[in-house]
């Protein structure tokens, strides 16, 4: 009777809940949690009415339903993507000036661009880092997280011109460190 009554509970809990392995959903994942639950149920329901389901899936996340219908969505036009640009490639390797321009994946890049390129990256890194502490910071604040001068001045609680000043003479300088 006992199984009965569990296996009931295992059928209810798929009908009310599904499963994703975050690490498989999303490579790179570094989280705690590895586990997510889609599901309309709260957190506190779930762990008091499934506790033995849920019990290998710990520590976990609770997700909307509504994040469930997007995810199917999202998957679902990436496979229509992918499938059409599997049936797309051309079997006689046929090239002509304006194919990159239109499909991005067949640009490659060579290994002396990419050693180019990793080098010129470390060149900024070193130079980045031979900024003064508060050029630096809005600089990166700037560039990186798209911040604008008036934002990063409302945020130090500064004049829009201090911050303004301060990351020109900050790119002033990285010339000057590159050269």
């Amino acid at each position: 009777m006992n199984n009965t009554i569990i296996s009931a509970l295992d059928e209810q809990f798929k009908k009310d809940c599904k499963v994703i392995n975050l690490k498989y959903e999303y490579p790179g994942f570094t989280g705690i949690e590895q586990w997510a639950i889609i599901t309309d149920l709260s957190e506190d329901e779930v762990s008091t009415k499934y506790a033995e389901q849920v019990a290998p899936y710990c520590p976990y996340i609770i997700l909307t339903s509504s994040f469930g219908v997007v995810r199917d969505i999202y998957r679902r036009n990436e496979k229509k993507h992918q499938m059409r640009a599997s049936r797309s490639v051309d079997a006689f390797n046929y090239d002509d000036e304006l194919i990159t321009s239109f499909h991005h994946e067949l640009i490659e890049v060579s290994t002396e661009d990419l050693l180019c390129q990793n080098l010129e990256i470390s060149r900024l890194r070193d130079a980045i880092t031979k900024l003064q502490p508060k050029q630096k910071e809005r600089l990166i604040k700037f560039f990186f997280y798209g911040k604008s001068a008036r934002t990063i001045a409302a945020e130090e609680g500064v004049a829009y011109s201090v911050v303004d000043k301060s990351i020109a003479c900050a790119i002033k300088n990285l010339k000057k460190f590159m050269d």
